[in-house]
């Protein structure tokens, strides 16, 4: 389980995790993996026009952060790019 430690001077938290996750592709595996087995055991709910199963995605969304640099390493520009998909995230960062 995750430890939180609170940030000085504010009422919010952020998880310290033992080992961090290493790419998005690893973050998708563990998504995927919470939706499709349901491990947390949660359960479906019903509203007055749908039957929402135990664990779906709503929304996701990928960012890509770029940095240009020059052949002496000095950053000459940076750029951002945001997919709605883990399979866009792939294909645009491809190396």
């Amino acid at each position: 389980m995750a430890h939180f430690n609170q940030r000085p001077g504010t009422k919010s938290a952020f998880p310290t995790l033992k080992k961090p996750i290493p790419d998005a592709a690893a973050f998708d595996a563990i998504v995927r993996s919470l939706v499709l087995n349901n491990p947390l055991g949660c359960t479906s709910y019903r509203t007055r026009r749908n039957v929402h199963k135990p664990v779906e995605k709503v929304r996701e969304r990928y960012t890509a952060k770029f940095v240009y640099e020059d052949q002496d390493k000095t950053q000459t520009g940076n750029g951002q790019e945001t997919y709605n998909s883990f399979e866009g995230y792939q294909y645009a960062c491809r190396p």
